[in-house]
């Protein structure tokens, strides 16, 4: 069985909050990435993505998220009202109000940050993982 004493030594107090304010100003000196509006445990970097090839200036399968925005080949989304999913830490779920081809539709996916520095989309219909582009 272990006792534990209530009252607190100062001193290992004291060396705690030390470390912890060692670690934050540790954090806020690290270099800095651009970030969408949907940053926190789970933040997805603003970039462009392809699914196949970076190579050619244009592509149907490119998207690019800046902010709030995904755009598409010939559509855009404005995403809103980003979650947590539990149990996935680096997924987000997204409510989207879309346009293209003269047509407006509402849709709800999931977005996550890749290990290897991608994106994956998955909505209801279609899944796909997008390759960071440079």
């Amino acid at each position: 069985m272990v006792l534990i004493n209530k009252r607190a030594d100062s001193s290992v107090l004291s060396a705690v909050q030390t470390t912890r304010l060692s670690l934050i100003f540790a954090l806020m000196a690290l270099p800095t990435m651009t970030v969408s509006v949907f940053a926190g445990p789970a933040g997805l970097e603003d970039g462009t993505y392809d699914a196949y090839d970076c190579a050619p200036s244009v592509s149907e399968e490119r998207v690019v998220l800046s902010g709030s925005k995904l755009s598409f080949y010939e559509s855009f989304c404005e995403l809103s009202n980003p979650q947590l999913i539990r149990g996935l830490p680096r997924a987000i779920l997204l409510d989207a109000a879309c346009e293209g081809e003269g047509q407006t539709w509402t849709s709800r996916f999931i977005a996550m940050q890749t290990n290897d520095g991608g994106l994956a989309l998955l909505s209801e219909s279609s899944g796909e993982k997008y390759q960071r582009c440079e």
